[in-house]
Order: structure tokens, then sequence, then C-alpha cells
């Protein structure tokens, strides 16, 4: 169970290190970990230096507006987050150093119909939930830093943390070819096709 709180800090040079504590307003939550039980404790290929992954403060989301004008088709949303809107049912994640945010996550732990579009899970009890990734980006200075590796564990670990064994998404995507780049990077990362019941194939799911 992911039971204590923990910052998780990426760095070039070092192991990624924790440090527990049991503040109430602590910015992530997730299992206490020896170093070698978990991916974070191998060496990234950062580049770019250090930061840390965390949940998003009010203060953070300026910078995650930032990130999302960087990609078509999110402008119209980069221009509500300026003007303070933040959607209050989602979690928010940042991969983020002391002066910009690099990589945003949102999603949720508490969706109780997605899973019933695909075949195999007919038998789940009513009120069962699975955990569902909504966006994920990573600033272009940060692509291919592991950051998006990053936040997507910190995100499984949470969502097994509720109790779930299914996270869901789906990688539609506006720029040209983006998809196909977004369904590798998540088939690297064990998610796969699910069969869908009205043959609309277009979710990604995995189980933890």
């Amino acid at each position: 169970m992911c039971g204590k709180h923990n910052i998780f800090t990426i760095n070039t040079r070092q192991q990624v290190r924790t440090t527990q504590t049991n503040h109430k307003h602590a910015s992530i939550h997730l299992s206490p970990i020896r170093k070698h039980d978990h991916p974070w404790s191998k060496l990234l290929p950062m580049e770019i230096g250090s930061f840390e992954i965390r949940r998003a403060t009010p203060a953070d989301m300026l910078g995650v507006a930032d990130l999302l004008a960087e990609w078509p088709g999110h402008e119209e949303e980069a221009q509500m987050i300026r003007r303070g809107w933040m959607s209050e049912d989602l979690l928010h994640w940042v991969a983020a150093d002391d002066s910009c945010v690099v990589g945003w996550l949102k999603g949720h732990h508490e969706q109780p119909k997605i899973w019933q579009s695909v075949r195999g899970f007919e038998d789940k009890r009513e009120g069962w939930l699975c955990s569902y990734l909504a966006l994920l980006f990573v600033g272009s200075s940060a692509r291919g830093s592991g950051v998006a590796t990053a936040l997507l564990d910190a995100f499984e670990c949470e969502a097994r943390d509720h109790g779930n064994s299914l996270v869901m998404l789906n990688p539609d995507a506006s720029e040209p070819g983006l998809e196909d780049r977004l369904r590798s990077f998540y088939g690297k990362r064990g998610y796969s096709m699910p069969i869908a019941k009205d043959g609309n194939s277009y979710l990604l799911a995995k189980s933890l």
C-alpha cells in the first residue's frame, strides 16, 4: 500500500531519492520504498537538471498553461487555465524545478463506466472503479528525458493505493502522427488495446 507521503526527485547524476514526511499537505502520496525496489531507483538519462514529481498546486497552473500552449489544439484550454480554471474532479501532477513546469499529468481514480466499454470486465461488481489517465504532456525541453515515464509511474502507484487494478486512457491526438507515437510510448510501458464491446478499439488499458 502507498501509505506515506514522499517527494520524488529526478536528478541527472544520482539515483532518485525520496524524502518522507507526515505533513498533511505533502506533495505526493506514494508508498515508502527501498531504492532498489522501484524503477525510479535506476539512473535516468536526464540532461536538463533536477525535477520534482509532485501534485500540482494553483501556483503551478500558469506553467501548465505555457506547457499546453506548445501543443496544437490545446490553445483554448491553455487560455482557460490562465484565467484561473482548474478541473477539481481530476488529480493534477507536475514535473517541475524551482522555476518552471516541464511535465503535467491529469487523471482520476474513480472512473465507474469506461471499463464497461471493453470485453473481459462484464463480471465486475456494480460500483467497480478503475483509474483513467486524461492527459499527459511534457515540454519540448524535457522530451526523451524520462519525465513522462516518471509521471506515469507516480499515477500508477497511486492507482494501486486506491485499490484499483486497471488504468485506461484514450491516446487520441490532434497533431498528425502523434497518436502513433503515443501508442508506441504506452505500449512499451505495458498498455495494450483491449477488445471493445462495440467494435470501436481506441482505448488503451493496463492491468496493475
